[in-house]
Formats: C-alpha cells, sequence, structure tokens
C-alpha cells in the first residue's frame, strides 16, 4: 500500500477514479494478507528458539504487534504526532538496516548459475496476469474502460515491505530455500520496478491532462458564475490574491465563487502525502462571491 501510494502520487493519480479504486482494493488485499500472515504463522516451524515477547508467546510474529498498535491508536492529533515523530528514525535508520539486511541473503552469481533460472523467472512474472484479468473483468462488468481495468490490475503487482517481511519470515522458518527465496525476491523487485513505467504508457499526459474546449473561459456564459481556486502558501501572498480577484469586476449578474486552498509543502515521507494535516488549525478555507 505505501509504495502503490508513492507511485500514485508520482505518477499524479492519487486523487484521481482510478487512484482511488487502486488504493482501496489495495487496502483489502493487504488486510486480507494480514489476516493471513497473523493465523499461518503459528502454524509453521518456530524452529525451537525463546520466546522473545508477547507476541511470540502467542505463536505469531513480532511485526504483527507493531502492526496491533498502529490500529489500536486513536485517529487524530496524537496519532498524527507519533507518526511524524517516528518516521524520520524508521525511514532513516530502521529501513536502511532492514533492506540492508535483506540484500545480504542475495547471491546474484549462484542464481544466475542455475540453469533454471530464467524459467523460474518467467514463471514468477506469469503470475501476475490473474491480477490483470480479475481487474479486466470487474471493470467490464461495472462499465469501466478497459484501460482502467488495466492499470488496476498493473497497480496491485506492485509488492512492498509486507512481500519482504512475509518472504524473510519464510526464510527464518525454513519454509523457503535459498533458491527459492533469491527468485521469489528478484521477481517481486522487476513488478514492482515496471509498474511505474507500463503506467505512463497507458496513462500519457496529454490525454490524463487534455483540457475540455467546453469549460474554457471564452465558451462560459455572461450570467454564469465563474469559479476560482485562490491558492495561497501563507499570509503574506493573500494581499496579491485580493488584488488579482478585484480585477476581475465580479458583479451581480457575472459573479464569481473564489475557493481559497491553504497550500502545505509536503516532505518526502509517505505520512505526509497520505495523513491529512490536522494540526494546522490555523489554515483557513473559505469562499466569497
Amino acid at each position: 500500500f505505501p509504495v502503490l501510494a508513492r507511485i500514485l502520487a508520482k505518477l499524479k493519480l492519487l486523487y484521481t477514479k482510478l487512484g482511488k479504486d487502486a488504493l482501496t482494493a489495495a487496502m483489502l488485499t493487504d488486510a486480507y494478507g494480514w489476516v493471513l500472515f497473523t493465523l499461518l504463522i503459528p502454524y509453521s516451524n518456530i524452529g525451537g528458539k525463546p520466546l522473545l515477547s508477547v507476541i511470540n508467546c502467542l505463536g505469531t510474529h513480532p511485526i504483527v504487534g507493531a502492526f496491533v498498535f498502529g490500529l489500536i491508536l486513536p485517529h487524530g492529533k496524537f496519532a498524527v504526532m507519533v507518526m511524524e515523530m517516528s518516521d524520520d528514525f524508521v525511514s532513516g535508520i530502521l529501513c536502511p538496516v532492514f533492506f540492508a539486511g535483506f540484500g545480504f541473503r542475495l547471491n546474484m552469481p549462484f542464481l544466475l548459475k542455475q540453469d533454471s533460472a530464467g524459467l523460474m523467472m518467467l514463471i514468477a512474472v506469469l503470475l501476475c496476469i490473474p491480477k490483470v484479468l480479475s481487474s479486466l473483468i470487474v471493470t467490464f462488468f461495472f462499465g469501466m474502460p478497459a484501460r482502467d481495468g488495466l492499470a488496476i490490475g498493473l497497480l496491485l503487482n506492485t509488492k512492498g515491505v509486507m512481500a519482504i517481511i512475509l518472504l524473510n519470515v519464510a526464510w527464518d522458518k525454513k519454509i523457503l530455500d535459498p533458491y527459492c527465496f533469491m527468485v521469489m525476491m528478484l521477481a517481486i523487485i522487476l513488478m514492482t520496478v515496471i509498474v511505474s513505467p507500463l503506467i505512463s504508457a497507458i496513462y500519457q499526459p496529454k490525454f490524463r491532462f487534455m483540457q475540455s474546449q467546453l469549460k474554457t473561459m471564452q465558451k462560459l456564459r455572461f450570467d454564469m458564475e465563474l469559479r476560482v481556486v485562490a491558492c495561497v502558501h501563507n499570509t503574506k501572498h493573500a494581499n496579491s490574491m485580493i488584488h488579482v480577484l478585484e480585477a476581475t469586476n465580479a458583479t451581480r449578474v457575472s459573479p464569481i465563487h473564489v475557493s481559497v486552498a491553504h497550500l502545505v509543502e509536503l516532505t518526502r515521507h509517505g505520512t505526509a502525502i497520505l495523513v491529512s494535516q490536522m494540526d494546522h488549525s490555523d489554515s483557513t478555507v473559505g469562499t466569497e462571491t
């Protein structure tokens, strides 16, 4: 889900209908994966290791404890504050250490020496086809364009931290041998890398941002309301924006409707993209005619 949100934000599709549908489907599949992960791990081989936490006492993986902790946090300013305080530490220290350990387990020379490495990669890539076909069937059933179904199917094939955690747990539990582990990890990396170029090819910018010729000011009737979005970054821009709006010379016959948007600069973290800025109580959004 976080990887998909970053891809959609990079492609400027996060707040489109396609982006919302893809995020909803990704949330459902991730929730289903967490449920299976929680239920199936206790039945795997523990390997005789000592119990390290309460979650281990319950028979599941410690990562589930962190997930449950996030679920029980009340939605509001406190949750946003916790994420903002922990985001730098998690993204700057814990995640690089985790991915470095994952990289140490990949042995590319050993994988390339195997005769069936190419066949295994082909099979792993072909496993992406069922998601694409199922998305096309669902979009056809609901009367959506086939291009949307193809894009949603490709976006759902993006793999994030959850897939890497599952494979690392399978490695630790001796469920996968090193060869299968490396093939599956390379398949995950390959599928995630090729999704963004494919979506860019399907949703080309000239079609994505095409302007409707019937919604320009030249086609607007004189007695119709002109809607304007005034974007300000801080209070210094307010006076200049007011002067620009006054220059439109709005009247009762030809009014204008102004929506003021307070722009907030986003950081590089995923929480800044997905979490609403609830702590900016001094920002104002209003309209004037």
